[in-house]
């Protein structure tokens, strides 16, 4: 009797021993290529297939980010100002050695065979990595790993769930691949119609002598189809930086976040500053390609593959050619983001890694960083819904940025074109899905972490002159993002803002319709015009 009841709690331990530490949310793009019924892997292909698999590690005093954070960024604080360094951030914030420990001593006591070779560390920033193949990892992890597609020719590899020890979940925070995607889309501005290359020529022959009188002229010219035709005039006259030369261009920089791997041309670039802004021509952005492949170059699209994606790098385009005259001559640099969507690691954890790489001390290692001195502000126009990623993906990432914020970088991140919805306009449904008549808005991630500037867009109303006040972005099918996070708490800076915006202008919305707690992080925390950008 007592050997039986010893069995059966050692069944009963076993069993509570692995719990599922993540699910996948719904995603309105990424969709199983099997449609749920089976495996879109064969069983060969995952025996042979090697996925290299990241713990994420539990991070040290992340508890005291927000303090610290306030502590640099307030004027108020002592500490104004005192921005740390990539050493200080990854000193305070890496995980503890028990944590470390925890899970070698999992891996390496685990019955699917892995060999200390296909082990790899990175003590810096925090995770491990097993390289092994799909079928060590589903082992590893109890689930089962399928690939995903997002219908327009990205395909994913990523599993429902997963499970971890118990005694395991305290130390890491995610594993990735599993249940995470990639950024789903670009957001941000609205273009004007193209401009065809006989509009962009009218000038184009115009003698170097008389440009100068030349520029005069269509500057005036410009200011007079601003509500139809943003360009660089306008924006230079509406927010009062026409004559502002940078004080400290060398010391500065922006850095562009590119996640793709297509090589960008800028074909009508020289043409649209000659039209708009001259001092700028032959200007270009300074390209550091980010990820494993350090070194390639990215692909260049076929024909096509470009009018597949024409809208994509439309928006790339626009990204570029509106930031170098806009602060020049502080340099403009693309962090691209070189990787392909079926690789292990997301996009994100490569931009991270190399924002906040630190030089190592020890000789011995090869540890080295890609970016000698990252920029001081990086622009980010990806997001996704909050619904669309598991939370605790979120909240790490945005911690992420926190580290960022500590070390005086400033990220802008858009805050969507579809309002308060999400992707391609729904909103959240009863099954906490985007969904078509959905009752809840659906926040844009990452415009909700409190330790980004969210930006929205505003728009000159149809006919108006460029000194017309601005309104709220609304044309055709793009409405600027804006609402409060279901997963971010306001942050202290933003406080004071919610209860009088809360007082004078709550939206007239039945309760749940919207996190109306009055302590959810708001957004966007400033708005710029991005409607009808003038692009070549």
């Amino acid at each position: 009797m007592f050997l039986i009841n010893s069995f059966l709690v050692l069944l009963l331990f076993s069993w509570v021993d692995a719990l599922v530490h993540e699910t996948r949310q719904s995603h309105p793009l990424w969709k199983r290529t099997d449609g749920g019924s089976g495996t879109s892997i064969p069983d060969y292909f995952k025996q042979q297939t090697r996925l290299p698999i990241t713990f994420r590690l539990r991070q040290r005093n992340i508890d005291r980010l927000h303090a610290e954070i306030k502590k640099v960024s307030d004027p108020e604080d002592d500490s104004y100002g005192q921005h740390w360094s990539p050493e200080q951030v990854s000193d305070y914030f890496s995980p503890s050695s028990e944590s470390r420990q925890a899970v070698l001593d999992w891996l390496y006591g685990h019955d699917s065979g892995i060999k200390s070779h296909q082990i790899v560390q990175d003590h810096q920033r925090g995770w491990i990595e097993f390289q092994g193949t799909i079928k060590q990892a589903e082992d590893l992890l109890e689930t089962t790993y399928h690939l995903y597609s997002n219908g327009q020719g990205n395909s994913h590899v990523g599993c429902d769930s997963y499970n971890l020890p118990d005694h395991l979940a305290h130390h890491i925070d995610m594993v990735t691949p599993t249940v995470h995607f990639p950024p789903d889309r670009k957001v941000g501005r609205t273009s004007a119609p193209p401009t065809t290359a006989e509009d962009a020529t009218l000038h184009a022959d115009v003698p170097h002598r008389n440009r100068r009188r030349w520029h005069a002229l269509s500057e005036k010219f410009a200011l007079t189809i601003c509500s139809e035709w943003m360009n660089f005039v306008c924006l230079s006259y509406m927010y009062k930086f026409r004559d502002y030369v940078p004080l400290a261009a060398a010391k500065n920089s922006l850095g562009i976040v590119v996640f793709s791997p297509m090589k960008l041309v800028f074909s009508g670039t020289d043409l649209l500053y000659h039209t708009f802004t001259p001092k700028v021509f032959g200007a270009r952005p300074r390209v550091k390609n980010l990820g494993p492949q350090l070194g390639t170059q990215p692909k260049v699209l076929e024909p096509e593959e470009i009018s597949k994606r024409e809208g994509e790098l439309f928006e790339l385009e626009m990204d570029v050619e509106y930031s170098l005259p806009l602060i020049f001559p502080t340099p403009v640099n693309i962090y691209q983001v070189n990787t392909h969507s079926t690789e292990s690691i997301q996009p994100f954890e490569i931009l991270f890694e190399a924002i906040l790489c630190q030089k190592s001390s020890d000789p011995k290692t090869s540890q080295s960083c890609v970016l000698s001195k990252p920029a001081n502000v990086i622009s980010i126009s990806y997001g996704m819904s909050e619904i669309s990623s598991p939370r605790s993906a979120l909240i790490r990432q945005c911690e992420e940025y926190g580290k960022m914020a500590l070390m005086g970088i400033t990220v802008l991140a858009s805050s969507g074109d579809d309002g308060v919805a999400g992707h391609e306009g729904k909103c959240i449904g009863s099954s906490q899905k985007l969904e078509n008549g959905g009752h809840r808005f659906a926040p844009d991630f990452p415009a909700t972490c409190p330790y980004v500037t969210a930006v929205g867009g505003s728009m000159i109303p149809p006919g108006k002159a460029w000194n017309y006040p601005e309104v709220a972005l609304n044309i055709l099918d793009k409405v600027t993002g804006g609402g409060f996070s279901d997963v971010f708490p306001a942050p202290w800076y933003q406080k004071e803002a919610l209860k009088n915006y809360i007082r004078d202008h709550k939206p007239p919305y039945p309760s749940g319709t919207y996190n109306d707690s009055i302590q959810a992080r708001g957004y966007p925390d400033l708005s710029v015009n991005g409607a009808n950008l003038s692009v070549l």
